[in-house]
């Protein structure tokens, strides 16, 4: 069995899981995100710190952007509402682009091609944005969301003859 096999089979097993048991993989995700925006926080103040002498503004900027980290970080951390709030927000945010770029698109593609793309552009921003709401209605649609993705990636990895291959350069 190669490695992009077992990837597969790994991601369509969690997202599985995450449909199955939505809370806990809810829950999970919650701590994985706050622990990697601490993390990031982190980060941030210890390069503002770092470059104070060479650029306040840059550096002040950084330590911002570090104290908002931990602070959100310190928010989602276990806390499934705040979470699914932040997530169906960027679904919004996601829609709306997604709608626009759409609607551009079919304004200034001639192409069956492009025209058809821009439509699946807003169907995929009209799906966000009820996702979103979803998401913010109830915690639980957020692992469902996440586990379909995977379950979709995990098919892809092991049906594709070699993903590194299938990337764009």
């Amino acid at each position: 069995m190669r490695n992009k096999d077992l990837i597969g089979i790994l991601a369509i097993v969690l997202g599985i899981l995450l449909i199955v048991f939505p809370f806990v993989g809810t829950l999970s995700l919650t701590y994985i995100a706050g622990i990697l925006l601490l993390l990031l926080g982190i980060y941030f103040l210890v390069v503002g710190m770092h470059i104070w002498s060479a650029s306040k503004i840059s550096s002040a900027i950084n330590i911002i952007l570090g104290i908002l980290a931990i602070v959100l970080g310190g928010l989602v951390i276990g806390n499934i509402l705040v979470f699914s709030f932040l997530i169906g927000y960027y679904l919004w945010i996601l829609a709306f682009l997604l709608v626009l770029t759409g609607l551009n698109g079919l304004l200034t593609r001639g192409s069956t091609i492009g025209r058809t793309s821009s439509i699946v552009l807003i169907l995929c921003g009209i799906l966000s944005l009820i996702w979103g709401v979803l998401a913010i209605e109830n915690p639980m649609y957020v692992g469902v969301l996440i586990g379909i993705g995977l379950i979709v990636d995990g098919i892809y990895f092991i049906l594709a003859k070699s993903p590194i291959e299938d990337v764009l350069v």
